[in-house]
């Protein structure tokens, strides 16, 4: 036994496998044919549906358009991405359920990372989601997706639907920011987002910290040195203060 786990070891360092492709146990393992040169596989033989018999999965077609052909088996789907496809890989979106999922990647002209989510239920290949940016499969039936807003990430929240087997984002009516600028001029924070109504002036050199964002109205609530909340918009802040990594 440890001698077959040695080769095994052996073997998916040989091939240079991703750990990400490699299953928490033992009991459904995932065997790669081929390998791309991003580290996203164009075919592999997986048990996606969990009935103890491993289908050959496959990626090929691939035009400078997006275009792909997924086969499972004897089922295929084309699909569109917004640039050329690199390849899939085999994600676990609910570790509950006896499904594991196929999510084709194509990395964008500059790390416009866009991702087609499918699930085989033993005859068709069925869509789960459409994902942009970078998501994390955290395998609790939860996904979560982060994406660059110019100087600080937002995160969304995907809840697979357990009837549909599809993705639904989950309405946040505020984004978590999170981050600490320094005031380079000051400027007022307002009250509320419909008033000119002023609850405190931030002065120049002083340190606020941007704490949420409101996605309709587009303003921001900023926390001043003295603990004082209030809202502005992104222009006040873009012009007067030093956003880390802005652009």
């Amino acid at each position: 036994m440890i001698k077959r786990l040695t080769m095994s070891v052996c073997l998916v360092v040989a091939l240079g496998i991703s750990t990400s492709m490699l299953p928490a146990w033992g009991t459904r393992p995932i065997k790669p044919v081929a390998q791309h040169a991003h580290g996203y596989v164009t075919s592999a033989v997986v048990d996606l549906n969990g009935d103890g018999k491993a289908e050959r999965i496959s990626v090929s077609d691939l035009t400078d358009r997006g275009d792909f052909l997924l086969q499972v088996g004897k089922a295929s789907v084309r699909g569109r991405l917004g640039y050329l496809v690199g390849g899939f890989r085999i994600v676990d979106i609910d570790a509950a359920d006896k499904y594991r999922e196929i999510a084709v990647h194509t990395p964008g002209p500059s790390d416009d990372f866009e991702w087609l989510v499918y699930w085989y239920d033993g005859k068709a290949i069925r869509q789960v989601a459409h994902l942009a940016r970078f998501p994390r499969f955290a395998g609790a039936g939860i996904v979560y997706v982060r994406d660059h807003m110019g100087w600080w990430w937002k995160t969304e929240r995907y809840v697979l639907d357990a009837k549909t087997h599809t993705l639904r984002m989950t309405s946040q009516e505020m984004y978590h920011v999170g981050v600490r600028a320094r005031v380079n001029t000051g400027f007022p924070l307002y009250v509320s987002r419909n008033t000119k109504s002023v609850i405190a002036n931030l002065r120049a050199n002083s340190a606020a910290l941007i704490l949420l964002w409101d996605p309709k109205s587009k303003w921001y609530v900023v926390k001043s040195e003295s603990d004082i909340v209030g809202w502005a918009q992104e222009g006040a802040l873009s012009h007067n203060m030093t956003l880390p990594g802005a652009d």
